[in-house]
């Protein structure tokens, strides 16, 4: 692919696109000062604009001269004296102080601390010398005649204001559309530009607690109750949960639980309603935590509050002992698959299921999602109000069902089983649902995505499987996985619209026969997505017995650390001629394949050989078990679990450690061991 070029002045060009595009469609949103700004900047020189777009785009507010050398500006010089005396810069001045040590380097921080003689450790980090030099700043008076070169841009606030209108979020930077113009971010020409707030005050609200949140971020702020209780009120339901957002951080890291109870009892939705009750029953205010609990059960804000509410005041008032996640999920259907499925059950229990003679389909949360942008496409594109949107502020407020509702019944009144066979084509999850479903079902749960997409759209079962001519949902759950509250609403909602719905827990079964290839290897460090593979041993295993290796050294290209030469053994010299990873990428695939990978400490060695793969754009996925992770299980009281300590214990040789395949033949007899303990406890077949 060729590389696309921008034009010298492109970043100017969308600039003044955008200022132009927030006159013509939010210019009702922008006061005095804001149309004065874009004003004052149309009237500015060509270079002087320029520079300060450039400014724009990077990490203000304070900007050095010196770095601003672009050869598309003509005459920088006559461009900051423009910009100067128009008011769009100044120079620093000694109530910058915070700004100015904020842009500093570690480095810079060091020479500063050093400068004025105060004690640090060169150890520490950036931030933690930064506190110490921000603690005696009163020592720095008169740094900003030392640096004569800096200069702070003028209208921070418009700026911000004037883009977070173009974006409908907060952008500190131009950079969407040139991300656009490269290839590199995807836009939609479709969008309706414009309309998302409907006046100044939903703007300003919204643009209020997006930029709190974007403090946040940076610099959780220490804010006083009162000063929380005197916010602004938030008007549109997305503002209000960025709010609610925020008082959940500010709760979470305040040390007074009174305080944090405080904040707590400002928030209006779910989760911060439980955390209130919660709070309330820690702090022994039982009496407040009980009729918060049934205020919830009588004006739930949404589905996870009302569950949450039931449940925890059958617990802790009623004296139930286990929740409802568990006691659905211990209450749930038990399965045995074979191993082979490893970390991707939902596919196992489509294969058991065959084996049944019933058609199954992974599908979780594709499958009414699919549907419901497929028949709702047009009247959401048209929700879009900019290019970069691709979620609709009315599926945000929850008016999308509201402002289209005529349309909405007419698709859902036409909804047909000829029409959604029609809309599959050449699905075949949506084909096979689509000749089973009952349409009745399907039509209130689209009318329920239009009314609350995002309390919708999330949280459905894995799977379904075609039963007697009918759609049965499953929710399968691996030994360990836990059942989520979003889930168990979704099962309770498909059950009232006339869907049966399971919990289906799985466990995986021992199958003697099975082939693992158990791996080693040896690398030029610990970090999978910076260093390299300079050896591959692997150990191919079936019924207890050796029936392959794969050995062999890595050209890593590039140096082998002195310290990882000492531990392996492994040279630059010995690698020097052997293959690079390309080289034995399919030789190695073709070993492994139709196996379970093993290793021991599982994730670094299945890391490393997933990058290698990447970076020839080859996937690499494959189930995989760890032997230090299925020795703490069976052997929990061993202390150690490092390969050497577990041969010591186990009595196995162990000659060459850290050579790959010496490594893999060890951690070959701890699967072994493993492999025998399971036999005694898990059953061989289904």
């Amino acid at each position: 692919m060729q590389d696309i070029v921008l034009p010298p002045k492109y970043y100017l060009e969308h600039f003044m696109d955008l200022v132009s595009e927030v006159q013509k469609y939010h210019g009702e949103l922008l006061d005095q000062a804001h149309q004065e700004f874009i004003k004052s900047f149309k009237e500015l020189r060509e270079n002087s604009q320029l520079i300060f777009v450039r400014m724009l785009n990077r990490k203000g507010p304070i900007f050095d001269k010196r770095d601003f050398t672009y050869i598309e500006i003509e005459d920088i010089a006559s461009g900051w004296s423009e910009l100067k005396s128009k008011d769009f810069i100044r120079k620093i001045s000694e109530m910058d102080i915070d700004l100015y040590l904020a842009r500093l380097t570690k480095l810079e921080i060091s020479q500063q601390l050093h400068g004025l003689g105060i004690s640090f450790k060169k150890s520490a980090s950036r931030d933690e010398q930064l506190k110490i030099l921000q603690h005696h700043k009163y020592l720095l008076q008169g740094f900003s005649a030392n640096e004569p070169e800096l200069v702070l841009m003028n209208f921070a606030f418009e700026l911000k204001y004037i883009l977070f209108l173009s974006f409908g979020n907060i952008q500190n930077k131009l950079i969407l559309p040139t991300l656009r113009d490269l290839g590199i971010k995807k836009s939609n020409k479709k969008a309706q530009i414009g309309g998302k707030f409907k006046d100044r005050e939903e703007a300003l609200s919204h643009f209020y607690y997006s930029s709190l949140k974007e403090d946040q971020r940076k610099n959780f702020r220490n804010l006083s109750l009162t000063e929380v209780e005197q916010w602004p009120r938030p008007i549109l339901l997305e503002t209000k949960l960025i709010r609610e957002e925020i008082l959940l951080n500010l709760a979470r890291e305040e040390e007074s639980p009174e305080i944090s109870l405080g904040l707590l009892r400002l928030c209006e939705f779910y989760p911060g309603s439980e955390k209130r009750a919660r709070l309330l029953h820690q702090l022994g205010k039982l009496e407040e935590c009980q009729k918060e609990l049934e205020r919830m059960m009588d004006t739930p804000s949404s589905d996870e509050e009302l569950l949450f509410a039931e449940d925890f005041l059958q617990r802790k008032f009623h004296k139930k002992k286990i929740s409802l996640l568990t006691e659905t999920l211990r209450n749930a259907e038990k399965v045995y698959i074979d191993e082979s499925f490893l970390r991707h059950p939902e596919f196992g229990v489509v294969e058991y299921f065959k084996t049944l003679g019933h058609q199954g389909h992974f599908s979780e949360n594709y499958l009414f999602t699919k549907i419901f942008w497929t028949i709702f496409g047009t009247e959401l594109e048209a929700s879009l109000h900019s290019e970069f949107d691709y979620a609709p502020a009315e599926l945000k407020e929850k008016t999308f069902y509201s402002l289209h509702k005529d349309v909405i019944e007419e698709k859902l009144a036409k909804l047909s089983r000829e029409s959604l066979l029609e809309m599959a084509k050449d699905d075949d999850i949506l084909t096979s649902f689509s000749e089973a479903t009952h349409l009745e079902g399907l039509r209130d749960i689209l009318r329920y995505m239009s009314q609350d997409y995002y309390g919708r759209s999330s949280g459905y079962p894995d799977l379904f499987i075609i039963k007697d001519g009918k759609v049965v949902f499953y929710e399968i759950k691996a030994e360990g996985d836990s059942l989520k509250a979003n889930q168990l609403i979704q099962m309770r909602q498909l059950e009232k619209l006339g869907y049966e719905v399971k919990v289906l827990q799985v466990f995986y079964r021992y199958n003697e026969n099975q082939t693992y290839v158990v791996v080693d290897l040896e690398t030029t460090g610990m970090v999978s997505s910076f260093n390299r593979i300079t050896e591959i041993g692997a150990v191919k295993i079936q019924g207890g017995k050796i029936i392959d290796t794969f050995q062999t050294l890595i050209n890593p290209e590039r140096s082998i650390p002195s310290m990882i030469q000492e531990l392996t053994g492994i040279t630059n010299e010995m690698v020097r001629h052997s293959p690079k990873f390309k080289e034995v990428a399919d030789k190695f695939l073709e070993f492994v394949k139709d196996t379970i990978f093993v290793a021991h400490n599982v994730s670094f060695d299945y890391s490393f050989l997933q990058n290698e793969y990447q970076r020839l754009d080859v996937k690499f996925v494959i189930p995989f078990i760890c032997t230090k992770a299925g020795m703490k299980k069976h052997f929990p009281d061993l202390g150690a679990y490092g390969l050497k300590k577990l041969c010591d214990h186990f009595q196995i040789d162990l000659v060459g450690h850290h050579r790959a395949l010496n490594d893999a033949m060890a951690a070959t007899e701890l699967l072994k061991i493993i492999n025998q303990q399971r036999a005694k406890r898990e059953p061989t077949h289904v």
